[in-house]
């Protein structure tokens, strides 16, 4: 089926109204940033400081609640370009 220009006007249009809608349905109350990005940060950067990459802490407590291979990757970056 061969759309006219007019229908690809009005079909672009119609999506980007239907992303605003989506966009805006929460008020903005939600973060584009997951809320537990900031958590493998700081245990990261808690690697980094202790030289201890092999347990990540929680405020000087060892947790293992989940791998540690993101924190490893996060300080990784950290020991080569800083916090």
């Amino acid at each position: 089926m061969k759309h006219t220009s007019t229908e690809d006007w009005l079909i672009r249009l119609g999506l980007l109204g239907w992303m605003g809608i989506l966009l805006f349905a929460t008020n903005g109350e939600q973060s584009l940033m997951a809320y537990d990005e900031g958590w493998y940060a700081l245990q990261s950067r808690w690697m980094v400081e202790s030289g201890d990459w092999i347990t990540p802490q929680w405020w000087g407590e060892p947790v293992y609640d989940r791998t540690v291979g993101l924190q490893w990757m996060i300080s990784w970056a950290y020991s080569l370009f800083g916090v």
